[in-house]
């Protein structure tokens, strides 16, 4: 009989691993660049790892392999729900603040409309933006941005990836697009454009990106993992830091 209960306790073991992998929690990824994403079938990003570099240092082992991918509206839908859930890159807005835990800033941001300095775009109210062919990314912090500064949502050209934008922005196909700076920046590090081809014509909003994790985790778990995530920024004697260097390899 005690056979068969340690059989059936190590059964159960394997197959919440093969659920939710070695770590102890559900790490749910979509695609948001340069935060997260793929590259060769590899999970990578500022956020993936920095966050693998904390969970480990906490004393959680955890591994690329252990996150999972599924879209943005899924991943948070999960971690609202779930008592375990990690969301390796949320912008804090007001609306978010209560349902989930914090760790960071990982990077302190903000959602502007940028535009092709070539053009004369001038936006100094909700007013002006209404003049201008605007590309939105949809149902993100961005967009929620574009339209608590006046933004028309009706008037808006939705899509759904910021490559997108950033090309319809490129190629002349909208005269602005609502956008976080340093997304904008990472599309335009991987396009022949310069920085000075753009302007900034308008600030929409201050959005840092933080890793949220369920309200369920305990706080002791968050201060742990936030303590971690501050050694990071502790500079070594080259006067680099870890935090430094993940940016650096991301974001030029």
């Amino acid at each position: 009989m005690k056979k068969m209960f340690l059989g059936f306790v190590t059964f159960c073991f394997i197959c919440t691993s093969n659920v939710f992998g070695a770590s102890k929690f559900a790490i749910l990824s979509d695609s948001f660049p340069p935060f997260n994403f793929t590259d060769k079938g590899k999970d990578v990003g500022i956020n993936v790892d920095i966050l693998l570099n904390i969970l480990n240092m906490s004393g959680f082992p955890t591994k690329r392999e252990d996150i999972v991918r599924d879209t943005w509206s899924s991943n948070f839908a999960q971690a609202i729900t779930s008592s375990n859930a990690i969301l390796l890159s949320v912008p804090r807005i007001p609306e978010r603040e209560n349902i989930l835990n914090w760790i960071g800033p990982v990077v302190k941001s903000k959602v502007i409309l940028m535009a092709k300095a070539s053009k004369n775009v001038k936006i100094n109210s909700s007013e002006d933006m209404k003049k201008y062919k605007i590309a939105t990314l949809k149902n993100l912090a961005s967009e929620k941005a574009f339209v608590a500064s006046g933004g028309d949502l009706k008037k808006a050209i939705r899509v759904t990836k910021p490559r997108q934008a950033f090309k319809m922005l490129e190629l002349g196909r909208v005269d602005c697009i609502a956008i976080t700076d340093i997304v904008f920046k990472y599309w335009l590090s991987k396009s022949s454009s310069k920085p000075t081809d753009f302007k900034e014509v308008k600030l929409l909003e201050p959005t840092d990106i933080y890793i949220a994790t369920s309200k369920q985790v305990p706080m002791d778990t968050i201060n742990k993992l936030q303590s971690a995530f501050d050694s990071l920024k502790i500079k070594d004697s080259s006067g680099m830091s870890i935090y430094t260097k993940i940016l650096s390899k991301y974001v030029k």
